[in-house]
């Protein structure tokens, strides 16, 4: 369980430079989310919330476009 946590640490600082690239919030969720509604398959997506708060943040992501690239940069920083 420990490991899992060290791995996310990993993800998150390697991820940091394209998030700051990206603009937006700077909270890794957001870029997600952002990064899964620019998938031409996808029509909507549902986001965890237990705030309002997070329904709101989730809800500032709309609208918000991820150039081809940034969004291809994501894919391959998390290999998927």
């Amino acid at each position: 369980h420990h490991r899992h946590r060290t791995e996310g640490a990993f993800e998150r600082r390697t991820l940091e430079p394209v998030i700051e690239q990206i603009g937006g919030t700077g909270k890794l969720e957001d870029t997600m989310l952002a990064a899964v509604l620019a998938h031409p398959g996808v029509t909507s997506a549902i986001a965890g919330v237990k705030k309002v708060s997070h329904i709101e943040e989730a809800a500032g992501v709309m609208g918000r476009l991820l150039s081809r690239e940034d969004y291809h940069a994501l894919r391959v920083l998390l290999k998927v």
